[in-house]
């Protein structure tokens, strides 16, 4: 399955679209992109996972990792199916995140990666 990611940023806040299945062939690109869109100024970066089939362990610890390092009230998370949603519950870190209703409007964001497998 094809993997992409897509990185926007605003003034305070980080967007991520992730699209297809994430898992440990491309967890180093996700995370490169992640961190490269976080500056010292960002208040909290928003997960679009609508597009997302899969999350595997490897995309479990690194939402672990991010949202230890942010502290999980500033990563929020959008969009996600029932499949990664279960997924997410098995793995015991559905309740420690913030879920967004409604997407973010990018319009006059600043898109800063892109890239696809």
């Amino acid at each position: 399955m094809s993997f992409s990611i897509y990185a926007f940023r605003s003034e305070m806040t980080c967007l991520i679209r992730l699209s297809g299945e994430l898992d440990e062939e491309n967890i180093r690109r996700t995370s490169d992109v992640i961190y490269g869109c976080l500056s010292p100024r960002m208040s909290a970066v928003v997960l679009d996972m609508s597009e997302l089939t899969y999350l595997g362990s490897s995309g479990i610890k690194l939402l672990f990792e991010l949202a230890l390092q942010l502290g999980f009230y500033k990563v929020g998370i959008w969009g996600v199916n029932d499949n990664v949603y279960r997924i997410m519950e098995i793995a015991n870190i559905a309740d420690k995140l913030s879920f967004i209703s409604r997407p973010v409007d990018i319009n006059d964001w600043e898109m800063i990666d892109q890239r696809a497998a």
